[in-house]
């Protein structure tokens, strides 16, 4: 008996490979997908508002005319002129735009370099005040160990003397053979 893969298996049971997805397949999840669908209903909604919008606009100016007893059509041109005209110059600014983004953008990378120099002379100033403790412990320590090395020299020397069977009595100029207590 021999081993198999499972694409052996899908393809003797006729199923399509999951992992390769037809156009028509991609298509339809994408439409489906709810990123999509809410974008989608963003945009209908913002296109029903712009005309429900107009529509209200229409209303206030019709009833606005027969209220005063004045034409429609001269109030609806009134309505029109008093409207903001469209922009047909749209890069005019841009020039201007640019160059105050250019410098924002620069005064944001000074920013940074200020802060980030700040934070190393505040880190350098932190390892200097370690470095001053380490020495000034170290120094405590070393004065301590040479204190007491001084100390315990003392005592030895006062305690003991050499013997004449320890190897530091046969020396020349060992010390005396009586021991004095």
């Amino acid at each position: 008996m021999s081993l198999r893969r499972k694409d052996q298996f899908d393809e003797k049971l006729g199923a399509l490979n999951p992992n390769i997805s037809l156009p028509d397949n991609i298509a339809s999840t994408i439409l489906e997908s709810p990123y999509f669908t809410r974008l989608l209903g963003n945009d209908l909604s913002q296109a029903h508002a712009v005309v429900q919008e107009e529509k209200d606009d229409q209303r206030v100016i019709e009833r606005h005319a027969q209220e005063n007893n004045v034409p429609l059509q001269e109030l609806r041109a009134l309505m029109e002129t008093m409207r903001p005209q469209t922009d047909l110059r749209p890069f005019e600014g841009q020039a201007d735009h640019e160059a105050r983004a250019a410098q924002l953008n620069i005064s944001a990378q000074l920013e940074q370099q200020r802060v980030g120099l700040a934070r190393f002379h505040i880190e350098q100033r932190t390892v200097q005040e370690a470095q001053a403790a380490l020495q000034q412990q170290h120094g405590q320590t070393l004065a301590g160990l040479a204190a007491q090395f001084a100390t315990t020299q003392r005592r030895y020397k006062r305690n003991f003397q050499a013997r004449p069977e320890s190897s530091s009595a046969s020396e020349p100029g060992a010390e005396p053979e009586g021991r004095g207590r």
